[in-house]
């Protein structure tokens, strides 16, 4: 799942704001303007 923009993101390899993050959740700054927050619970391995 390398091309996983989400899987990018949270190995460090696409820059974003984090806001929050432990050993099983993140969530960072979305950068579309409708959207404040983006969380991944659950998905991170």
């Amino acid at each position: 799942m390398d091309d996983c923009i989400f899987c990018q993101i949270a190995a460090g390899k696409i820059k974003g704001l984090r806001i929050y993050e432990n050993d099983k959740t993140l969530a960072f700054m979305d950068i579309a303007k409708d959207v404040d927050i983006a969380l991944i619970k659950g998905y991170l391995g």
